[in-house]
């Protein structure tokens, strides 16, 4: 029903409300979601640089103890004259760290390299400087791919840049000296100085080298310390730092001596003085590599709880957030649209008796309360209308059924007093009684009227009351519009007029033949009465799924207004045209209602002082048998009724 629409209208309008204001909450704590995110996103970042970088200090430490373990091997060759199963270890802990940290920095290749020349130099069991110093260049190169691939050459903070400073650039690079002094150093071990490519002045040249190198790590490891934050690794690192500065001095003082011919070479001396010198570097590079990784460990877990601490406090933010925006609704919102819902309920019901609460307040449900009272007020006023509308309509109903059952009462007497007057009219004839015969054929003429008056008021009736039916039988078109055109024949030859009449070739018709006969007898009539001396045409043809009957003649015509009148009950086009022609005004009215309800309907074009043209239109196959509507009784005649005053009466209609 419509009343019922309104209730929940408006209790739409309030859960867009609700959700309007959940959006608004929505838009204020999103930016902070969205800073929150690109904070954790930031953190995360930083964490997993951190811990590419981790992966880079192990990787580098394997490759550091790989070099001490060639280092080492090469020490007991020159000592004992064997290779010891040192360098199948230090194979197996490179592959090992490959696998475990490299699989990220691309060192794969160079690895395989690397670990093939070891087990070569291993399967020999000789360490010729040559090979030796070519695996150390390959480790140096694996340092240096694990720096730029790991992150650790674009570490952001000061304390550990230092300690990867020394790691991956100021170690290998003091390593690099020592590799060419041992080079150098081969000069002295060779019994055949021509095959040596290098001569006792190299060790000279390499001095100046030797003391740019250590400068830089020195102000390295100043750095590295002035930056370090663990008092006690401090401490050890500077003794180790010192020691290992100390050797490598002693290495070097050892080298110049040689150059100068100031001492004699003593080969167990050199590879002893080498040997310490790399072993004392190679400790110091891994303190710091552990410092290093202790300052990265340290660095994760600072950003993990920064980035914890960040979502606890925002969830925290939120929940207070959520808190007072729910407890704000339930107080602000909720409550009273749980009121107003209520009274949307009961107007749904059809309780429109009480007044909706809430009007006084000022706000948003305020007015959402005042749009509940008008839409109450409206919904009792279009009741009200509702129930007065229905009480006009059961009234005209009730009339229309009266007037439909009075059908037999009203039409047997007029047919009696018609017939009695035929009688009475008959009984004069022949004798000389002429004013009697006048006045008995003035009562005929006065009955047959007021029953075709009564038969169109019926006929109406029927129709507005629903109890007009339709028939479905066979029938001619054509014989329809030639009995049509012989009955209206007498009414036109008392004006003066021609009739036309033109019928297509059409097959059987499936329809109600007496209330095809009806209109068309309507609309002819119509024609003939309107026109003087002139020509009206019936014709009939078929189109599509229709029968289309056409009456036209060439009397008065109407104007626009005219036409849009004549189909309402009870109207003609104009007073004049009542007081000149006569008529009820129902004959138009009634022939388009029974037109449509055979299917079709009645149109009209009109000129004025030219004439007029009627279109009927009508199904050509009704539905007929289990479909076909129940017959209807023949449209009332002179003789109905007759039987019950025994007379025997012709139908003049």
């Amino acid at each position: 029903m419509a009343r019922k629409m309104g209730p929940d209208v408006a209790f739409t309008r309030s859960s867009s409300l609700r959700a309007s204001l959940m959006v608004a909450v929505a838009a204020f704590l999103a930016p902070i979601a969205l800073l929150l995110a690109l904070f954790v996103q930031e953190q995360q970042k930083a964490i997993d640089f951190a811990r590419a970088e981790i992966r880079g200090v192990n990787m580098a430490k394997a490759i550091h103890e790989a070099g001490l373990s060639l280092s080492e091997a090469i020490y007991q060759s020159e000592t004992t004259g064997a290779l010891t199963s040192q360098l199948f270890s230090a194979v197996t802990d490179l592959k090992r760290a490959q696998a475990q940290y490299g699989q990220s920095f691309g060192t794969e290749a160079l690895v395989d390299q690397v670990s093939a020349d070891l087990l070569q130099i291993s399967a020999s069991g000789r360490a010729d400087i040559g090979p030796v110093n070519t695996i150390r260049t390959k480790l140096r190169s694996l340092n240096v791919q694990v720096g730029d691939a790991s992150n650790l050459i674009l570490d952001p903070e000061l304390d550990s840049y230092y300690l990867m400073d020394l790691l991956i650039v100021r170690f290998p690079e003091t390593s690099a000296i020592l590799n060419a002094k041992a080079a150098a150093l081969g000069f002295f071990k060779s019994a055949d100085k021509s095959q040596v490519t290098t001569d006792g002045h190299e060790l000279l040249r390499l001095g100046g080298g030797y003391r740019v190198a250590i400068s830089q790590l020195e102000d390295s490891a100043a750095s590295a310390l002035r930056h370090s934050h663990n008092s006690a690794r401090l401490g050890i690192f500077q003794n180790e730092f010192a020691e290992t500065i100390r050797t490598l001095d002693r290495l070097d003082i050892y080298t110049r001596r040689l150059s100068d011919q100031d001492e004699p070479f003593n080969n167990q001396v050199a590879v002893a003085l080498e040997w310490q010198a790399r072993k004392q570097l190679h400790d110091v590079t891994m303190i710091a590599a552990d410092e290093l990784k202790e300052l990265l460990e340290a660095r994760i877990v600072r950003l993990e709880t920064a980035r914890n601490r960040s979502l606890l406090a925002t969830l925290v933010l939120f929940g207070v957030a959520l808190v007072f925006v729910f407890a704000f609704l339930r107080r602000r919102v909720t409550q009273p649209l749980t009121i107003l819902t209520q009274t949307a309920d009961q107007f749904a019901a059809g309780d429109l008796s009480a007044a909706t609460p809430l009007q006084d307040r000022a706000d948003e449900v305020g007015a959402l309360a005042r749009a509940f009272e008008r839409l109450r007020l409206e919904a009792m006023g279009r009741i009200e209308a509702e129930s007065e509308r229905a009480r006009a309509v059961a009234a005209n109903k009730a009339k229309s059924a009266f007037l439909a059952m009075m059908s037999h009462e009203f039409r047997t007497p007029l047919n009696a007093v018609i017939g009695y007057a035929e009688i009475l009219e008959e009984d004069l004839q022949g004798k000389n009684l002429e004013q009697s015969r006048n006045d008995a054929a003035r009562i005929r003429s006065a009955g047959t009227h007021l029953l075709g008056v009564i038969n169109q008021v019926l006929d109406l009736s029927k129709i507005e009351a629903g109890s007009m039916e339709t028939e479905a039988i066979a029938y001619s078109p054509a014989e329809i519009l030639q009995e049509v055109g012989d009955t209206i024949r007498p009414i036109l030859e008392a004006r003066g007029n021609v009739l036309a009449l033109q019928a297509a070739p059409i097959e059987e018709a499936w329809g109600d033949p007496t209330r095809l006969r009806q209109c068309l007898y309507n609309l002819a009539a119509n024609a003939a009465k309107f026109t003087d001396h002139g020509v009206v045409s019936l014709s009939v043809h078929k189109r599509d799924q229709v029968l289309v009957f056409q009456v036209k003649d060439t009397g008065i015509g109407m104007s626009a207004d005219q036409i849009d009148r004549i189909f309402e009950p009870f109207v003609q086009g104009d007073d004049s045209t009542t007081r000149k022609f006569g008529g009820t005004g129902l004959g138009l009215a009634i022939t388009r209602k029974l037109a449509r309800l055979m299917g079709g309907d009645v149109s009209v074009t009109s000129q004025e002082h030219v004439g007029s043209s009627f279109e009927l239109t009508i199904l050509h196959r009704m539905p007929h048998g289990d479909e076909a509507r129940t017959p209807a009784e023949k449209p009332p005649t002179l003789t109905d009724g007759a039987d019950d005053y025994g007379l025997d009466l012709v139908d003049v209609a």
